[in-house]
């Protein structure tokens, strides 16, 4: 849930992730209030400056913030044994009209939970931060 209030004082974004949260404010007056009045409420914890949040890394800087999942990249190319592929430009050959299956992968593309797995994992990665491998 994302919760935004605008006064006079300034401009507070609340971002909710089931017991995580984001504090945002174009003041550090009442981002410091903010903090008070929640921990007052809820036993909190404040982190610091923020720099990763649900796997994404976070670079903050003076007039923009960078989003990366590098490690989480890594991380799922670990796990379906793909770290040592090679970057391609395109998804595959346009060229191509038959995709040629031996017997050992056919076994790997009709596993539906692998399938499920990886096709999940790239959807996580596309809507977070990969919008340019949806195509």
């Amino acid at each position: 849930c994302v919760y935004v209030r605008e006064s006079d004082s300034g401009k507070v974004i609340i971002i909710v992730w089931v017991d995580d949260l984001i504090l945002a404010s174009s003041n550090a007056v009442v981002l410091k209030e903010v903090k008070r009045l929640l921990s007052n409420k809820f036993k909190m914890k404040d982190l610091g400056p923020i720099s990763c949040f649900l796997g994404i890394e976070l670079v903050v800087k003076q007039d923009s913030i960078e989003m990366n999942q590098s490690k989480y990249v890594e991380k799922i190319l670990s796990k379906f044994r793909m770290s040592d592929c090679n970057p391609k430009s395109i998804p595959c050959d346009p060229s191509a009209n038959k995709l040629d299956v031996s017997s050992a992968s056919k076994n790997n593309l009709c596993d539906p939970k692998l399938y499920r797995e990886i096709v999940g994992s790239l959807i996580y990665l596309m809507t977070c931060t990969r919008p340019d491998i949806c195509y």
